[in-house]
Parts: structure tokens; sequence; C-alpha cells
């Protein structure tokens, strides 16, 4: 059983819009839902395909994957979401393992120092013609420079990070 309870949510390209996929509490509910959804590497554009493959289902226009706690409302407008942490990235061509990784630790709290405070992450397309970058966003109740640090330190050879000051 997990401390909390998540949701797991994509945004589609248009409105600001999140449509849950699905609500967990427990490591097996995650993969039962979790390993039934496409990976970023068919929705997002990465390093050795600048182009979007087309798919016969709508898999092309989703823009962005969130995993947020239950207790909190995930938008810009939450007073729980004060300690927004951002970061730009071209990401290494094994980008679905890069993101599970981050939800693991996100939803276990095992290896971040004040974990309490992350409300959620999101991670969204923001490929253009000729490039292929990703935003990253861990959504806090207040900064966290711990955080911060772990992830920079965590994933320093499998991304090349810039964040957003």
């Amino acid at each position: 059983i997990l401390k909390d309870t998540w949701y797991l949510s994509l945004q589609h390209y248009g409105k600001w819009n999140l449509t849950d996929i699905a609500k967990f509490s427990t490591v097996e509910e995650f993969w039962y839902f979790y390993d039934n959804i496409p990976r970023l590497s068919l929705c997002f554009c990465t390093p050795d395909d600048s182009v979007k493959t087309k798919f016969k289902d709508p898999v092309n226009v989703i823009r962005a994957w969130v995993i947020y706690r239950a207790s909190t409302t995930f938008s810009w407008e939450c007073k729980a979401n004060v300690g927004m942490l951002v970061w730009h990235m071209e990401l290494h061509p094994n980008i679905d393992t890069v993101w599970e990784e981050l939800i693991l630790t996100t939803i276990g709290e095992a290896h971040w120092k004040d974990a309490e405070c992350v409300q959620g992450i999101r991670i969204i397309d923001k490929s253009r013609k000729g490039s292929c970058i990703q935003r990253f966003e861990v959504w806090c109740s207040s900064y966290s420079k711990n955080i911060k640090q772990y992830i920079e330190r965590q994933w320093k050879t499998a991304v090349t990070w810039k964040l957003l000051e």
C-alpha cells in the first residue's frame, strides 16, 4: 500500500483539461494501469525520431502525462502547488525508463528528502519541427532544494537538464 492515493492522467492538445485514466493506492494497481497505457516513446518525439508517428487511435494527440496526489487539485491555481520545479530537457533515447523511474520515485516517496511536499509530476512534449524537447515539472507544496538536487544528481547521466529558474 502506498502512503497516498494517486491519479494517472493525460492531457490532450488544446484546452487545459486533464483526463484521469486511473486512481491507485497500491503498487499492484499502479502496475496494472501503467502496463496498459502507451509509452512516451510512442506519444512523444524522441531524439532518434524527430517526427511523431501517426496512429489510427488518438495516441498522437497526447500532450502530457501526469501523476498527482488525489488529495490535491492539479492546477496552477491550487495553493498546494506553490513550489514548482521546472526543467526543459533533451532526453536520452530511453525516455520510457527515465519517466518510469521518476514516477516510481514520486509515488514510492523512498528517495527524496521532503518527498511529502511533492504533489505531482508532469512531462509535456514541447517538441517543434527540428527539435525534440520535453518539459518536466515537479509540483510541490513548497520549494525543495533537496528534491531539485536529487533529480539533477540521479538523472545526470540519462538526461540533459536545463533548469528554469
